[in-house]
């Protein structure tokens, strides 16, 4: 081993007799000097990787490099909060039953891709007067996708010519 020049001996030595809690990939840990869990690691063919050098005694834990890198990478990357896309689907109040059928059947796609849903239900002219019309509607689309969505919201004041409903993807 080269000893590097901003080094001395006697700095080196303190470090090989400093005692350190040792993590094997088994999970189990021993407390032990630093120049031992060297030789361990040589002997084992693998690597001394710093854990945390802020606690007391300082962890260092006995595995490959590379596995190491990997798992924090995995770890980093599940993580990272998953985006909800939120789609939507505008339905009319004088829907007929096979364009129903065929908004149904997207909005379940949607569903089943993790994706939020919008569902908007448009009036026009004087259609504002069925109002309940259009809550049967959201209330059929509600039941017939019960089984992979649950509803955020259902309206409960109609106050211009569009309703929205909302659908969340079940877990």
């Amino acid at each position: 081993m080269k000893i590097k020049n901003n080094y001395n001996k006697n700095n080196l030595d303190n470090i090989y007799n400093k005692k350190i809690r040792l993590i094997y990939e088994d999970e189990k840990s021993e407390i032990i000097y630093y120049k031992d869990a060297l030789d361990k690691a040589n002997e084992l063919s693998l690597d001394l990787i710093l854990i945390n050098s802020n606690s007391i005694p300082t962890i260092y834990k006995i595995m490959d490099y590379g596995k190491y890198i990997y798992e924090k990478k995995k770890k980093i990357k599940n993580n990272k909060i998953k985006k909800i896309n939120v789609k939507e689907i505008k339905i009319k109040i004088n829907i007929y039953e096979r364009d129903y059928q065929i908004k149904l059947k997207k909005i379940l796609d949607f569903l089943k891709k993790k994706n939020k849903v919008k569902i908007t239900l448009k009036f026009k002219g004087r259609e504002i007067i069925h109002k309940d019309i259009g809550i049967d509607i959201l209330k059929r689309i509600c039941n017939d996708s019960k089984d992979l969505s649950n509803i955020e919201n259902f309206p409960k004041k109609i106050e211009s010519k569009y309703i929205s409903l909302f659908l969340i993807p079940k877990k």
